[in-house]
């Protein structure tokens, strides 16, 4: 250990030394420069402020630089000597020959697995065993652990890995008006034309899996391996629980681990732990500072009393540190990168994380570090213990995650301010960054968090907030009257306060909902409603939007006159403020409205307008509909040649965006088209394809 520690001392002087030469090396050049460069002297002396800043900023980069170098290389260091020190239990599986093989063979017959024991039994290791043999042998692998009952990361896990394999319906796994167990079918179609063995580890902490029932339902050529304490419900046959390691296996962990006893002790601490692997291991561990022989005489027979026993002295003899970094670890839910490692350490953290290594109390997988479950729940109860440390590590690691926004962080970020007992922070962390949730999704989950809010939430701008942005998520969920109940009571507390900003953008929505629940009237009734105070506030983007929403509506009722009346208000005021995000797509509405009038040259006037300004964004998706509305122009002129050549690239890129409902419609009007070209076989070949996509979006016919 002390040449370890040594070796990472003078390091970590190497590398500070590095950044203090290159200063230096600077230094030298420039003092040369200006004594024996005239033109450099004369420059330096009519720019003497100019080259002062310069050298300022230069050194301080220098500086910069320095320590981030120093930080990579003192991460890499340290996680070698971490892989070093774990390579002699990386990989082992001593005694799983037999439940190897028996997975094996359940995969030739069944499509879902259970690996399913008591804690530290080994269920990982023999998962991680298993997943590294079927790789070997050319099989696909995914693997995911989950850390609450939310599998919102799985879906968006699963996207990205199906996505790589060439699945075009695998966007659809990040499409949050679509409900999570909606999502998760989708996911187990498309495993079904990507085979794959994917893993689930943790599986314990749902308390309801009955939406997983799709997988022994649906999942044909792909399999499902599931690592669980318990047995899960939706799973109708019993698995037994894997078997502790019998005595042979046990000597040679204990070997393994350098536990350097008799065969007759190595056979005497096996019969006191029955075989159980963490048990095993923590054995080890204690035999570094008590004799073997007092441990065999002290410690209980197997049982939970055992398990405490090695716990509370395995607690008992690790260091101050060591203990306080296991606390501070002990509230991540998620796997901990580098960075969060330094968060939980006050001092000294290659010590700490090497010492922990040794005792196999931290393991390394892939990128992320990972704690024991047993040590690491053990350390939150001794945590618990100390009000003041929990609070104070539970605000710590809301820190770390508010650094590192995104949809997933701010749900980590709530959940540790509610452990802190800072109600008020959690659900403001919530409502001011919602727009993370719109954009990355976890609709679902947050809505869990908002709905929950309103129980201990007394500030009314606050709660008007949650009931906004809760009316938002179910009406995009399809939940319309549900949201119109959360927009009435955000209202009704928005219109107490005054606060007419929300009340506009309120009425906007609504209007919205009565758009898709196909009451116009009553839509138009709260876009004006809307429009009026937008209008008296001069919110020019609000103005622009809902004049938009204004047109579509009257367009839907066949008052093209009126609708163009507003379209052209919303260009009006998008040109104006060059909101091109705003001109594109009502360019398109107005493309679509003069066609409908039968004017096509005036249709592809504004389809060109959309295209153009697409073009400027590099919106692949609005460019690819922009030709579309062209290609319908020229087929209905009967210029099918040209019509074809934009409807081919419209349905490239559809095809690639996995946008199914446009592809639909792209490939209904080629049918079509080859129907006025007399081309029958053809014809039928794209109503075939339209509809196979009608179905598969779950569209009646028309």
């Amino acid at each position: 250990m002390r040449n370890l520690y040594n070796s990472f001392f003078l390091g970590n002087i190497m590398r500070k030394r590095t950044g203090g030469i290159i200063f230096i090396i600077f230094v030298i050049a420039f003092i040369g420069s200006y004594y024996t460069v005239p033109k450099f002297k004369m420059f330096v002396d009519a720019n003497t402020a100019l080259v002062t800043s310069l050298g300022v900023l230069i050194g301080v980069f220098l500086w910069w630089y320095s320590n981030q170098s120093e930080k990579k290389t003192q991460e890499e260091t340290l996680e070698k000597k971490i892989t070093t020190i774990l390579s002699p239990i990386s990989g082992l599986c001593l005694g799983r020959d037999t439940e190897l093989s028996q997975l094996e063979n359940d995969l030739k017959h069944k499509n879902v697995l259970l690996i399913k024991g008591i804690a530290g039994i080994g269920k990982t290791t023999l998962g991680l065993k298993f997943r590294d043999r079927l790789k070997e042998k050319g099989y696909q692998t995914f693997w995911h652990q989950f850390d609450s009952q939310s599998y919102e990361s799985l879906l968006l896990n699963l996207s990205e890995y199906l996505e790589a394999r060439g699945s075009l319906s695998a966007v659809h796994l990040k499409d949050q008006e679509k409900k999570p167990g909606e999502r998760l079918k989708i996911a187990v179609q498309e495993l079904c034309h990507y085979p794959t063995v994917v893993f689930l580890d943790n599986f314990q902490v749902f308390e309801d899996d009955s939406d997983f029932k799709i997988f022994t339902d649906y999942l044909r050529n792909s399999h499902l391996v599931i690592m669980s304490r318990s047995q899960p419900e939706f799973l109708s046959e019993d698995y037994e629980n894997l078997e502790y390691l019998d005595r042979d296996s046990s000597v040679e962990l204990l070997r393994t681990l350098k536990v350097k006893e008799s065969q007759e002790v190595l056979e005497k601490i096996y019969e006191k732990t029955r075989g159980h692997p963490w048990s095993l291991m923590c054995f080890k561990e204690l035999s570094r500072v008590l004799p073997v022989r007092n441990l065999l005489e002290e410690l209980p027979d197997f049982s939970k009393e055992q398990q405490t026993y090695i716990s509370e002295q395995c607690w008992e003899h690790l260091g101050k540190s060591e203990r306080d970094f296991l606390m501070r670890a002990s509230v991540f839910t998620k796997p901990l990168n580098f960075d969060a490692l330094r968060v939980c350490s006050k001092a000294g953290l290659s010590e700490i994380l090497i010492s922990l290594a040794e005792s196999f109390y931290l393991m390394k997988r892939g990128d992320s570090y990972h704690i024991h479950d047993i040590i690491k729940d053990f350390a939150f109860l001794k945590l618990r213990e100390d009000q003041e440390l929990y609070v104070e590590a539970q605000k710590e690691a809301a820190d770390y995650y508010q650094e590192r926004l995104s949809a997933e962080n701010l749900l980590l970020i709530y959940h540790h301010l509610r452990e802190a007992g800072d109600h008020r922070e959690a659900v403001n962390s919530i409502v001011h960054n919602i727009v993370y949730f719109w954009r990355e999704g976890f609709w679902s989950d947050v809505r869990g968090v908002l709905e929950e809010s309103l129980d201990f939430s007394k500030d009314e701008k606050v709660i008007a907030g949650i009931y906004y942005d809760l009316g938002t998520i179910v009406r995009r969920l399809g939940e319309w009257d549900r949201a119109i109940e959360y927009y009435a009571k955000n209202l009704e507390i928005s219109e107490k306060l005054g606060d007419v900003h929300v009340m506009a953008s309120t009425y906007n929505n609504l209007g919205v909902i009565y758009d898709s629940k196909g009451e116009w009237d009553r839509a138009i009734e709260y876009y004006e409603k809307s429009l009026e105070i937008f209008e008296k506030l001069e919110e020019i983007h609000g103005i622009a939007g809902t004049c938009n929403n204004l047109g579509l509506v009257y367009y839907r009722k066949g008052e093209w006159d009126r609708a163009i009346e507003y379209y052209e208000k919303s260009l009006e005021v998008s040109e104006k403020l060059g909101d091109v995000h705003v001109m594109a797509p009502t360019y398109r509405n107005l493309g679509g409205i003069y066609r409908s009038k039968g004017e096509w040259d005036r249709a592809i006037e504004y389809y060109e307008k959309d295209l153009e300004v697409s073009e400027k964004l590099g919106d692949v998706h609005s460019m690819a509909l922009a030709r579309y509305g062209i290609a319908n122009i020229l087929s209905d002129k009967k210029e099918f040649d040209d019509a074809l050549k934009l409807y081919f690239k419209s349905e490239k890129v559809l095809k690639n965006l996995g946008d199914k409902f446009n592809l639909m419609n792209v490939y209904h009007n080629l049918a079509l088209c080859h129907e006025d070209m007399n081309q029958e076989e053809k014809a039928k070949e794209y109503r075939q394809k339209s509809e196979e996509l009608r179905k598969q979006l779950g569209i009646e016919n028309p």
